[in-house]
């Protein structure tokens, strides 16, 4: 017998014995077993009772080539971001030898009937006019938009909060605006609908 073989017989051997005795306690003292098993199973409800979770994206994730550092919370940083809005607006693509513009291919809303847009400019009703540099921090604190009173979630269009020791929103990682882009005509196959969105997609890259 090898030196491998013997461990194995012994360790087997040793623990067939162990699991024996600790068998046999528990035949003996069947009501102590159970109400260990008792005590722990409420151990554990009571760990997941009072766990913490955090739900909210802006504080759990902050995506690739986020500005580090960078001031976003300012006239600028709003500015930058109704410029994009505009530029996205402004996308022509030719299809079949047809154009269509940002307008043809997006979902309208059936109130406005204008095309679904949402984020950080939502705060301004996506007015450039009405942003004023020293009331930002605040204008985004009170959490509406200040034309409607609509109230906005902490979250909307904005990622990676920091925040000062009075919960206050003092600046963000990254500034975001959302496009619906579901557009579709009866008589369109949905492979057509996507091709002219993948062309969409390559504009925006672009910009």
């Amino acid at each position: 017998m090898n030196r491998w073989t013997k461990f194995c017989a012994t360790f087997e051997e040793n623990l067939g014995d162990k699991l024996s005795k600790f068998a046999g306690i528990q035949y003996d003292h069947p009501y102590i077993s159970l109400t260990l098993l008792v005590l722990i199973i409420v151990a554990s409800i009571g760990g997941f009772y009072f766990q913490e979770t955090e739900n909210s994206v802006s504080k759990i994730y902050v995506p690739q080539y986020a500005n580090s550092g960078k001031k976003l919370l300012t006239k600028a940083g709003i500015d930058m971001m109704f410029n994009f809005d505009k530029k996205v607006k402004e996308i022509e693509i030719t299809y079949d030898d047809k154009l269509y513009t940002f307008y043809d291919l997006c979902t309208v809303n059936a109130i406005t009937w204008e095309c679904q847009v949402s984020g950080i400019l939502d705060f301004w009703n996506f007015n450039q006019s009405l942003v004023e540099q020293d009331k930002i921090i605040s204008v985004i604190n009170d959490q509406k938009n200040i034309v409607t009173g609509q109230y906005l979630d902490e979250s909307a269009g904005m990622l990676g909060l920091t925040k000062n020791d009075n919960g206050e929103i003092i600046e963000v990682a990254v500034l975001t605006l959302n496009y619906a882009m579901e557009k579709q005509d009866k008589k369109e196959k949905p492979t057509e609908k996507w091709l002219k969105l993948h062309i969409l997609l390559k504009k925006l890259n672009e910009i």
